[in-house]
């Protein structure tokens, strides 16, 4: 036998083992298992949607508020903005007011505020031989309000409020209500000078 039929019958022999299988089992294995692994990463796209949806409900509004309150600052509490304005202050208050001079109250001043709300008044000594030392004058913060009863005897015990700025050179209040001509020519008159 030659080479060459030999090799011809080798060859028929092992083609008829592989045609034993169908190649259609075999197409339908392959599409199969392609089928399972699109699935698979279907169910999987379909999760991690889910999971993204549910952090954007859940996550976003939370991170919203977050980057909206970046630049704000948060309100201080009474007791912290007492502590930010105690100091002791000196106004120089002159005589341009008609009330400075009705009340005979030109000079400096000098206020101190106390982190307990206490206020101590200090008038300048022209002032001092009509000066009856004050008792239980007060202040209350609460965001841009500055409430007192400074001069009380003077103002017949009522209440003013005024709004109130902390700045580098001192304190500043502005009139909202207050009766008393006095306390709010004193208080009002000028920049009230840090010490």
């Amino acid at each position: 036998m030659s080479l060459d039929r030999r090799l011809r019958e080798g060859l028929d022999r092992s083609s008829s083992a592989i045609e034993e299988r169908s190649f259609d089992r075999v197409l339908e294995g392959v599409v199969a298992r392609g089928r399972g692994r699109r699935r698979v990463r279907r169910v999987a796209a379909g999760t991690l949607a889910l999971a993204a949806l549910i952090a954007a409900v859940v996550i976003a509004p939370k991170a919203l508020d977050a980057i909206r309150s970046l630049g704000e600052t948060k309100p201080a509490s009474p007791q912290q903005l007492l502590r930010q304005i105690a100091g002791t202050y000196t106004i120089e208050v002159d005589r341009s007011d008609s009330a400075v001079e009705a009340f005979d109250m030109a000079g400096t001043w000098t206020i101190s505020l106390l982190p307990t709300g206490a206020m101590m008044i200090t008038p300048p000594p022209a002032y001092l031989r009509s000066w009856e030392q004050p008792t239980g004058d007060v202040f209350t913060l609460a965001a841009d309000t500055f409430r007192t009863n400074a001069l009380g005897r003077l103002c017949t015990s009522s209440i003013g409020t005024y709004t109130w700025f902390l700045h580098d050179e001192g304190l500043t209040l502005a009139p909202v209500t207050d009766d008393c001509v006095p306390r709010r020519a004193l208080l009002t008159n000028t920049t009230w000078v840090r010490q």
